[in-house]
């Protein structure tokens, strides 16, 4: 018994120190991801893209090659991209036709005053 005993002891010695040293790895182990907010643990931000598409618009995530979603529209892909990156806290890049930044929004934590 006194054995058993401090066998556990030593696991659940283990344990904590383990769990405290890989604090986000034991996060996402345990698949509590989404409790990484409320703990005050960063999630990645990826910024959001609306490009051509053929004849059509997509939004594509930052270094993404395939399409998050297309659209027939610009307007309606705008719409998807914005709230993306509004729940991404990131920011959202319009492309025109020939490809070219038209116009960025940003929905992060932008520093106050700007800078410039």
């Amino acid at each position: 018994m006194l054995a058993r005993a401090m066998y556990a002891d030593k696991i659940n010695f283990l344990f904590r120190n383990v769990r405290d040293f890989c604090r986000h790895e034991y996060l996402l182990v345990m698949g509590i991801a989404q409790k990484k907010t409320k703990l005050g643990i960063k999630m990645s931000k990826k910024n959001q893209h609306v490009v051509p598409h053929g004849d059509n618009w997509a939004v594509k995530g930052a270094g993404n090659s395939k399409a998050t979603s297309v659209y027939p529209t610009q307007a309606e892909a705008i719409d998807r991209a914005r709230g993306i990156a509004q729940n991404q806290k990131s920011e959202l890049l319009i492309h025109g036709e020939n490809g070219r930044i038209r116009e960025k929004n940003s929905y992060g934590n932008d520093p106050f005053p700007p800078k410039g």
